[in-house]
């Protein structure tokens, strides 16, 4: 009987060597709350390459909003020679940010591009009200404008922000046409409205396509961050609230309930915030699964270690 217990024990020994060894397949997150130390609330709205994260502040000891740059945990000021920066919209991957700032005795805020604390106001929006919202690496800027005539009232608008228009474009079907994110690969998203109902899209600069993105676990669909990889993240209504989610090649999955999903960038790195207005960065986090290869093997150990069982039950009977 100690000869087949001792058999039995090996088995299960390589069954569970078996299941141990692993390789990296599906992906879950580790959470890390974004704060500014001072600040009253806190706004999160880019994160590059490098996992520097980009967005304003409202400080204790300040009358208006302060644009932040978070590198690693570490907040500094974003701060300009004679503007007052009132907030950070985007990071591409050389560090450029692009800020909302009012320079001093002034009362007008514009648009810049802030490279190393030199500020060049973005040339928007063909002399009518835009908000540049996203920039990449090849400093092209995207946002939303006034339409100049219906049925279009807000268009979407891309351009270099050292000068030079690349395109103008709108949802013929819907009259409001909002920008929000823009990758390094030509690839422009937002949301439109308000037919029946709001609608998130990609419009392609390439061949000036639009595609509709819609959650089907909702019924109002927002997108807000695109990586050069052509992930998208975003949040979706439904009966019970917001929810955040990832697209990947039109897979959707949920990455935390209750959630707006803010940017992503190429690592997979995701900034968001909670319902309650608690902001955090989402780091994916690989978990191990069994490779397809331990399946087979698992099973043959399973059924030798019945075999030499049934073996010795039948022995004792006889």
């Amino acid at each position: 009987m100690w000869r087949h217990r001792t058999a039995t024990a090996a088995l299960l020994g390589m069954t569970v060597l078996t299941v141990g060894k692993a390789a990296l397949a599906d992906v879950t997150y580790s959470f890390t709350p974004i704060d500014v130390p001072g600040a009253v609330f806190v706004d999160v709205k880019g994160i590059n390459n490098a996992g520097q994260i980009v967005g304003s502040a409202f400080m204790v000891t300040l009358p208006v909003p302060v644009g932040y740059l978070d590198t690693g945990g570490i907040i500094t000021t974003i701060t300009a020679p004679g503007y007052a920066v009132v907030d950070a919209f985007a990071i591409n991957d050389s560090g450029q940010i692009l800020v909302s700032a009012i320079p001093n005795g002034s009362l007008t805020t514009a648009t810049y591009v802030d490279t190393g604390g030199t500020l060049l106001q973005i040339p928007c929006c063909f002399g009518l009200p835009g908000s540049p919202n996203a920039i990449n690496n090849s400093g092209q800027v995207a946002g939303s404008y006034d339409a100049p005539s219906p049925p279009q009232l807000t268009a979407g608008f891309v351009v270099n922000y050292a000068g030079g228009f690349v395109s103008s474009f709108y949802d013929p079907n819907e009259p409001y046409t909002f920008v929000t994110g823009l990758n390094n690969i030509g690839q422009v998203i937002g949301n439109t409205c308000c037919g029946d109902s709001a609608h998130a899209f990609v419009y392609d600069l390439g061949t000036g396509t639009f595609t509709t993105i819609d959650d089907p676990n909702g019924y109002e669909t927002y997108v807000t961050g695109i990586n050069d990889n052509g992930q998208i993240v975003g949040y979706y209504w439904d009966a019970n609230g917001p929810h955040g989610f990832l697209d990947t090649g039109g897979v959707f999955t949920s990455i935390d309930d209750s959630s707006y999903l803010e940017g992503i960038n190429d690592s997979g790195q995701i900034i968001g915030r909670t319902g309650s207005n608690d902001y955090f960065l989402a780091t994916p986090v690989p978990v191990p699964v069994p490779e397809p290869g331990a399946l087979p093997l698992l099973a043959a150990c399973l059924i030798g270690m019945f075999a030499v069982r049934g073996r010795y039950r039948w022995g004792k009977r006889t």
